[in-house]
């Protein structure tokens, strides 16, 4: 596993993920320097991210299972769109609980 290093003390460690439930089931996933205590987020995710995640997991082992490459042509181009999708999603959450907390 690679070191990262905190922008604050900069020191290196391995990072060890966490999650934390936040108002209206909202998942925080972070990691925190074990030197210094600052956190880092990762990500925020809610049901509707986690079930267009899905989506998109279930479209990436379709494409890797068909052998029409017609077929593969247009579940990859889903694919890539669901993909899109799920970062809006996940930049919005992380822009409206950004802007809740400042």
């Amino acid at each position: 596993m690679k070191n990262t290093y905190c922008d604050k003390c900069k020191k290196g460690f391995i990072v060890e993920v966490k999650s934390e439930q936040l108002e209206g089931n909202i998942e925080r996933v972070y990691f925190t320097c074990p030197h210094c205590g600052e956190d880092y987020t990762s990500y925020y995710t809610n049901v509707l991210v986690q079930i267009k995640q899905r989506k998109v997991r279930e479209l990436a082992e379709k494409f890797e299972k068909e052998r029409n490459p017609l077929k593969a042509e247009k579940i990859f181009k889903q694919y890539q769109k669901a993909k899109k999708t799920v970062g809006e999603e996940m930049e919005k959450l992380r822009k409206r609980i950004q802007a809740s907390t400042n």
